[in-house]
């Protein structure tokens, strides 16, 4: 058996004690900024409190502070009705690793503590409890409430808190929230209604209608929001508006138009984007190239454009249009090699005869093809193997020769 000389035991010994030490330095240190900050403006903490480093939280029972059962770790800061005026300096508490993973209970209710809840708080992510009700705080709520996971209770009452809610329903284990009394508005999330043992949001600014609460909760929970409606509330939610009626075709064959095809203009809003599925501009006199912002009309399922003046060569982003069935681009001026098209799968019908379109033909898939002409044009070299679909017709004019 190794046995180590007595000084390297006694050095390790010496490193881990600096290093428990330093931990424990840096425990209290956090704590007493905290306190500090929370107490007054002056950042000093009330001596009477006991919090210094000359003392344990533990050991000599800092007031407010709750320990494990073997006083090694804080688990609960329980400092209601105090009269503290400061802020909620979350990073002091929270950033120390040691306090962060061990605090469970946080209750600061009934002071005057003022300022905005700090997105830091998430970082004390063993909260089950969290109780600041009663105070002066001011705001919106972080997002980051949503990331305490652990939350079990949360009392944000009284306050003047403002601004939407956070997606606390995520927060699997929540069975208490309380947020009556502040200027809290929006429409009111969908919580998990049959977990939560007590749930208020009474006299704030929430509008719209209840969301479903499986019987649980009783008109006092949300009393005092004027623009708020449905059960368990008398007022009645309006009948709902109808759903919204989307575009989803535009057909505008052999209207004489002569000017230029504008995708930016057609293509760069969500909605027109998510819901054109049809563009029919066949039989006009429009000119100029067909625009590469065409791809982003990304539910384009049928694109007519024959019998115009367009021009220039066809852009890659035409590939890109992924539900295309239908392309009808004949009867044009266009010029160049035709872009990746075989890369859309469900093309059934491909139009493309008299133009100045020239190289090689693409293998399209032509078993699947219904319906395809490329005749009168510029092409060279072999047709691709056609598994015998199409006739001489769809290919006349062509300067290469029959696969």
């Amino acid at each position: 058996m190794t046995q180590f000389p007595f000084w390297v035991l006694f050095i390790s010994f010496c490193l881990l004690l600096n290093v428990t030490n330093s931990a424990e330095e840096e425990l209290k240190q956090s704590m007493i900024n905290f306190l500090g900050k929370l107490s007054n403006k002056s950042g000093q903490p009330d001596p009477s409190f006991g919090w210094n480093m000359t003392s344990d939280p533990c050991k000599n029972l800092w007031k407010g502070v709750v320990c494990d059962s073997q006083s090694i770790y804080v688990t609960r800061i329980i400092l209601d009705g105090f009269n503290l005026s400061g802020i909620l300096h979350a990073n002091s508490l929270c950033s120390g690793q040691t306090l962060a993973e061990h605090l469970s209970v946080l209750c600061l209710s009934d002071n005057n503590i003022g300022g905005e809840i700090p997105a830091e708080i998430a970082n004390c992510k063993q909260l089950t409890h969290l109780y600041i009700s009663g105070n002066q705080f001011s705001g919106d709520l972080p997002d980051s409430l949503s990331q305490l996971n652990n939350l079990k209770r949360l009392d944000i009452s009284h306050n003047q808190l403002s601004g939407n809610l956070p997606d606390l329903p995520q927060i699997a284990g929540l069975t208490y929230f309380l947020a009556q009394n502040n200027q809290l508005g929006g429409v009111i999330p969908k919580f998990n209604f049959s977990n939560l043992l007590q749930f208020n949001v009474s006299f704030n600014n929430f509008s719209g209608p209840i969301p479903n609460l499986n019987g649980r909760f009783s008109e006092s929970s949300f009393m005092g929001n004027p623009e708020l409606c449905g059960e368990p509330l008398p007022k009645k939610c309006p009948p709902s508006p109808p759903e919204s009626i989307y575009v989803t075709g535009i057909i505008l064959d052999g209207f004489n138009l002569s000017g230029i095809l504008d995708a930016n203009s057609l293509c760069s809003g969500q909605t027109l984007a998510e819901h054109l599925s049809v563009l029919c501009l066949s039989d006009n006199n429009i000119g100029g190239e067909i625009p590469a912002e065409i791809a982003n009309c990304k539910q384009l399922t049928h694109l007519y454009i024959r019998g115009n003046q367009f021009s220039g060569d066809l852009l890659d982003s035409l590939s890109q249009l992924n539900n295309l069935k239908r392309l009808d681009i004949s009867h044009n001026q266009l010029s160049g090699n035709l872009p990746a098209l075989p890369q859309i799968m469900g093309l059934t019908y491909f139009f493309a005869q008299n133009n100045q379109l020239g190289g090689v033909i693409p293998k399209f898939n032509f078993s699947n093809l219904m319906q395809f002409n490329v005749s009168f044009n510029n092409f060279s070299g072999p047709i691709p193997n056609l598994n015998g679909r199409f006739s001489e017709s769809s290919f006349l004019a062509f300067h290469g020769w029959m696969h």
